[in-house]
């Protein structure tokens, strides 16, 4: 029933969106789901940048004698 609704003759431009409410849905729908898509790229990143300085410190610095540490820092060639 939906389908049939969208190709109506009513329903068959973008523009009529106010006379057809399954194509302001569907614009809804869309802009819902771009929404939460940049949402959660944005708080993975975040999540992200915040844990892994201290991941890796709790990792690599955490039961390492001085000259261990002193060794790991050498091997970076800069």
């Amino acid at each position: 029933m939906r389908l049939t609704a969208l190709k109506s003759s009513q329903c068959s431009h973008p523009d009529s969106k106010y006379a057809c409410p399954e194509i302001f849905l569907d614009v809804v729908a869309d802009k819902l789901t771009s929404t939460a898509v940049l949402f959660l790229n944005v708080e993975l990143l975040s999540e992200f940048y915040y844990n892994f300085p201290r991941e890796l410190d709790a990792r690599l610095g955490r039961g390492l004698s001085k000259e261990e540490v002193e060794r790991f820092a050498r091997e970076d060639k800069k």
